[in-house]
């Protein structure tokens, strides 16, 4: 079979496993997509920058590309969920098969010890709760990790090549995609400070350094352009700023406020000290939402760091230097943990979402596998392979995540012994070139097991029978036309959409410094988010409510009633803001909505006709 057939079937495997995958599994609709992903990709075909103010908050002015191609895929197939669903999940084929291509790449062991490696290596990468939590539909994390893992693997496979025109259109095209990640979201920033870590360790091994360096920025310059050069042109003439409202203390838009809006809504999920900062890896078993915003669990993280840790110890073994086999050139192995590394620790530091970086996941399963290779001559006897693999579990899991409990651990003890006794068993019936192959075999499959029994996530897994007619189902409001609507809270914009009134305007809701002291506390992350505050809105908003004569206030029932005087702080927001005109948040109704057949995600939508 030639290389392209090869690889145009794998793709196609692929493409049709990922979007099995979107089918059987289906999540409780994202914070993100009732918040603004929708309301975006509307606002996209419906000209509404001109019209509407922040009715998504500082989100309403992101790049809209992807959240646009979602709206267009929920038009076409609202009517068809399973097609949906099957589509939407495509996306995770597309990224396991550039992970696919950086394995095929780099592996360099041969016949059924390469096959398994890279099979390992392909589950490794999709048992991560990161990646399967972010096949959800609105989601766009994995979209730009794909265009930034592919960018990483034409730079790893063509840098050290001899200099010619091929390699620079390669080099050229890798700039592309990296500045397609960035100009489709900006938290992609931090692939370029793991791109140039990478070309400064590899810089006398490349040919006309400066020459290639120009080369791939001209092609990120020319990515970032693409993707978002139209969109930063549309942003300055409408607020004379292209990244509104982001920076704004240096653009000085004088349709908002001179506030940065920087990385401060994720501040709960980053380290508060140094120590934090260095060991986070293995802190994910010890707090729960370190990374993510929700409860999880993934043993690769704390066994890459394990793995970075132990290399350099490892490699100067004399018995392990002269008896490995090599897995990966050295080269190309420290030009990935060296990606991966200063990736994870830029996004640790600005970001803190774990999400936002899920191409280090698939190099993360590589380090893994490249240091069970090298200590797999260590462990050359059963009796040393089981004993390291029961000490492991009963000290690391029974010590580091929290209610654990004993009768617990012992039966994961008893499954894991079981399973490591058939593999040993099995393995004894299968001939390898050398004990050392059957030990690495038996090294890997042993952590491949560790990692899916103690995974952990979030997830439920979709009953077919419960499918939804239609992909999002929601009840008209009953907004007359030429009216203001106020957006109380986040999640109201997901029901602009589907409302037919005619010239009306929709805008974010803020409360009054004096009152947003009292309010936007999250309490279970016990930090104080101030998710956006602007004195220029606030005097908007004064004028448009005294100049409309119908105005609703739109809220979700579940965030204004996180604080228990939420209610009564909005209601005298809203008489302030009136001048007293208004009293109080009356004549609601509740909006019904399905989003695949989802009763009331998060929770109810309430529209109140307040004047």
């Amino acid at each position: 079979m030639g290389t392209n057939k090869k690889y145009l079937i794998l793709g196609l495997i692929f493409v049709l496993l990922g979007g099995i995958l979107g089918t059987l599994f289906v999540y409780k609709v994202s914070w993100d997509f009732l918040s603004y992903h929708y309301y975006n990709g509307w606002a996209l075909f419906h000209n509404r920058l001109g019209t509407d103010i922040y009715p998504s908050l500082f989100r309403s002015y992101v790049n809209p590309v992807m959240d646009g191609l979602l709206y267009i895929l929920i038009r076409t197939f609202n009517n068809h969920p399973f097609i949906f669903s099957f589509i939407s999940g495509i996306k995770l084929g597309i990224f396991m098969f550039v992970s696919y291509l950086i394995f095929d790449f780099l592996v360099i062991k041969e016949g059924a010890e390469r096959k398994i490696t890279l099979f390992t290596l392909l589950l490794l990468t999709l048992l991560s709760p990161l990646i399967i939590l972010s096949v959800e539909f609105s989601a766009n994390d994995i979209q730009i990790n794909t265009l930034a893992l592919l960018g990483f693997f034409l730079f790893i496979k063509f840098f050290d090549k001899s200099d010619s025109p091929k390699r620079k259109i390669i080099l050229f095209s890798s700039g592309i995609l990296f500045g397609m990640a960035v100009g489709f979201k900006y938290a992609a920033t931090v692939f370029y400070f793991g791109l140039l870590c990478c070309f400064l360790y590899n810089r006398k091994r490349i040919e006309n350094p400066l020459s290639t360096f120009f080369i791939i920025s001209a092609g990120i310059f020319a990515g970032f352009i693409t993707a978002n050069g139209w969109w930063m042109y549309t942003l300055w003439k409408n607020f004379a700023n292209p990244i509104f409202p982001y920076f704004n203390n240096i653009f000085h838009s004088p349709l908002s406020d001179t506030n940065t809006i920087f990385g401060f809504e994720f501040a709960h999920l980053r380290p508060h000290n140094i120590i934090h900062f260095v060991f986070s890896p293995l802190r994910n078993p010890m707090a729960k939402f370190i990374g993510l915003e929700g409860e999880w669990f993934d043993l690769k993280l704390p066994l890459m760091f394990l793995s970075v840790a132990l290399y350099p110890i490892i490699k100067k073994l004399s018995y392990i230097k002269e008896n490995a086999a090599p897995l990966v050139d050295w080269n190309k192995f420290i030009t990935v943990i060296i990606f991966t590394v200063s990736v994870y620790y830029t996004n640790l530091a600005l970001f803190g979402n774990n999400r936002y970086i899920l191409s280090v996941l698939p190099l993360a399963a590589l380090g893994i596998v490249y240091v069970c290779n090298m200590l797999s001559e260590k462990l050359c006897e059963k009796s040393s392979l089981f004993c390291f693999f029961l000490a492991y579990l009963f000290i690391y899991h029974f010590v580091f995540i929290e209610n654990f409990g004993i009768f617990a651990t012992i039966a994961r003890a008893a499954i894991i012994c079981s399973i490591i006794i058939v593999t040993l068993c099995l393995l004894n019936k299968m001939k390898f070139r050398s004990d050392l192959s059957k030990n690495y075999i038996i090294t890997t499959q042993l952590i491949l097991i560790l990692c899916i029994l103690t995974m952990k996530l979030p997830i439920s897994a979709y009953n077919i029978s419960d499918m939804a007619k239609k992909v999002v189902n929601f009840e008209k409001s009953g907004i007359r036309d030429n009216s203001l609507v106020l957006c109380g809270t986040m999640h109201t914009s997901s029901i602009i959409p589907v409302q037919t009134a005619k010239n009306v305007v929709y805008t974010g809701f803020v409360l009054p410094p004096d009152l947003a002291k009292k309010g936007y506390y999250n309490k279970k992350t016990k930090f104080r988010n101030m998710y956006f505050s602007d004195n220029i809105h606030e005097k908007r908003l004064e004028k448009l409510i005294e100049k409309n004569n119908d105005v609703y206030f739109v809220y979700s029932k579940s965030l204004l009633g996180e604080n228990e005087q939420d209610f009564e702080l909005y209601e005298k927001a809203i008489a302030q803001y009136s001048k007293n005109k208004i009293n109080g948040i009356k004549n609601c109704k509740i909006i019904k909505h399905k989003v695949l057949n989802q009763v009331n995600p998060w929770d109810n939508i309430v529209v109140c006709k307040i004047k």
